[in-house]
């Protein structure tokens, strides 16, 4: 493959662009991250408003009913694949 000068300079003039904006970029999102963990623990601190059992329960019922209709709704259509996957003519 022959390539001249001029696309060679300008490969090298990319690689050195692209080689210095990702650098600043790692080093704003090193800032971002840095920022972010010394206001974390501020907001942790914090005391956590204390719910009545039946509201928590309450809270966690709903997520709990909607994974169990989707189990169920998994396991219906597995059994609908195998039954299919069973009756299906193999052709080996």
């Amino acid at each position: 493959m022959n390539t001249d000068r001029a696309s060679l300079a300008f490969a090298r003039v990319c690689f050195f662009v692209m080689l210095f904006l990702s650098t600043a970029c790692n080093r704003m999102d090193a800032g971002r991250l840095e920022a972010a963990s010394l206001a974390t623990p501020a907001v942790a601190a914090q005391p956590v408003a204390a719910q009545p059992i039946a509201a928590q329960l309450e809270r966690t019922r709903v997520p709990e009913e909607r994974l169990a209709d989707l189990e169920a709704q998994l396991r219906a259509e597995a059994a609908r694949i195998q039954m299919w996957d069973r009756n299906a003519i193999r052709y080996d």
